[in-house]
């Protein structure tokens, strides 16, 4: 069910918030467990969502989907957790590249090396993906299953899942050497 809030009242969109975002938790819930494929974890995500929504519900706009609004902060949600997970692998491999010695300046005590990794550094590096991966990622993204994905480029599940493989790989990659570029 599609909710479009509509109203002049400045506070309709935030009471409208509240008041929808139980209908939309199933929805939301199913988006979630497309996109990280574990039920926990989808739960997790979800639960961020909600939260957030709620925390900014001022900010939704009155006469907008609702749905939508959700669903992007749910993916802003999910790039969040994959950067403080890529943080946990590049932290220690910053340390190696600059030496124990390089102390590296923490604004943010819990992901002090991600102020040199932003949305533009994520978005040209998925922009910039070979074409090979590109196409397989951006459905992966987009929330589609390998066999489908599979389906839709007539390539096989191993084929799909090995391409995933190897866009993660080179993102990672990306996004390390943007965060040393920034750091020196």
């Amino acid at each position: 069910m599609l909710v479009a809030i509509q109203s002049i009242h400045p506070g309709a969109a935030v009471s409208a918030v509240r008041r929808e975002l139980p209908i939309h938790r199933g929805y939301l819930l199913g988006v979630a467990r497309a996109i990280v494929r574990n039920a926990s974890d989808a739960d997790d995500l979800v639960q961020e969502t909600c939260r957030r929504a709620l925390e900014h519900q001022d900010q939704f706009i009155a006469n907008t989907n609702l749905r939508a609004w959700l669903t992007s902060i749910l993916r802003n949600a999910h790039r969040d957790r994959l950067r403080r997970a890529a943080f946990e692998v590049l932290s220690p491999l910053v340390g190696e590249i600059l030496g124990p010695e390089t102390e590296l300046p923490a604004d943010d005590p819990d992901l002090p090396a991600w102020r040199w990794v932003g949305d533009d550094d994520l978005e040209a590096a998925q922009r910039n993906l070979p074409p090979l991966y590109r196409e397989v990622y951006a459905l992966r993204e987009a929330g589609w299953v390998y066999e489908d994905i599979g389906r839709k480029l007539g390539v096989s599940v191993n084929t799909v899942a090995t391409r995933i493989h190897r866009a993660r790989q080179w993102l990672r990659r990306q996004l390390t050497e943007a965060a040393l570029r920034r750091t020196g």
